[in-house]
């Protein structure tokens, strides 16, 4: 049996969902909020828009990664091997709308739970995930050669026209 690497995308989720349980248990246990950002509900009006942030963060994030898997879905072969570049729907904007979605949907957690503990989450999420889009970047590149050069210099890497 060949071991697997765990992916990006999976490591992610694990990390999020631990640091969501961390946070919840210790506020259960001890009933403290000295772990949370009190600063973003200091007011009504604030804690509506934090919270209303949070959830558009959170829908955005879900609908992209959706959309994105099933788009990356149809250009990979059934043996794993990529097909074709992607340059359509998401992919003509930025070169990683899955990781972006996993990112969104991190921040949402941070948002709506308001949790220091999360957002560290968030941020060793941040930097797995752009660990591994260099890596794909890289094996993208030598597949695909001057084909993909040019679509990474056109396209944002997370963000549309950022680090294009």
């Amino acid at each position: 049996m060949k071991k697997q690497k765990i992916h990006g995308g999976d490591l992610s989720g694990i990390i999020l969902l631990a640091c969501v349980t961390v946070d919840r248990a210790l506020h259960l246990i001890f009933r403290s909020d000295l772990l949370h950002m009190a600063f973003l509900h200091q007011t009504e009006w604030v804690s509506r828009l934090i919270l209303s942030a949070g959830l558009l963060a959170l829908t955005a994030g879900c609908a992209m990664g959706y959309l994105s898997h099933e788009a990356f879905r149809r250009a990979v072969s059934p043996d794993g091997k990529v097909q074709r570049l992607l340059r359509e729907g998401l992919y003509r904007r930025v070169r990683h709308p899955f990781y972006l979605s996993l990112m969104l949907i991190g921040a949402a957690f941070v948002l709506l739970l308001q949790s220091g503990i999360v957002l560290l989450g968030l941020c060793a999420v941040a930097v797995i995930l752009v660990r591994d889009a260099l890596r794909e970047e890289a094996h993208l590149q030598r597949i695909f050669g001057e084909e993909y050069r040019r679509y990474r210099e056109a396209t944002g890497m997370f963000l549309p026209g950022i680090f294009g």
